[in-house]
């Protein structure tokens, strides 16, 4: 629960300093839900990292 209102208060802090992110995101939380785990000896591709960001954009209502 700790980890829970330091992202409320954060994001609250961020979206009222820096308004047009506010309006920007609608879910009204700055931090991304989840965090992408890979393994192995590659890093991951660049493709992997674009359609994750992309898919946790469009679940904060960022993208459509």
């Amino acid at each position: 629960s700790l980890v829970r209102i330091v992202r409320q208060r954060t994001s609250l802090n961020i979206f009222n300093q820096f308004t047009h992110l506010a309006a920007q995101n609608p879910s009204g939380d700055f931090w991304a839900t989840g965090y992408l785990i890979v393994s192995g000896a590659q890093p991951p591709s660049a493709q992997l990292l674009r359609d994750y960001i992309n898919q946790t954009r469009k679940r904060q209502g960022i993208l459509k």
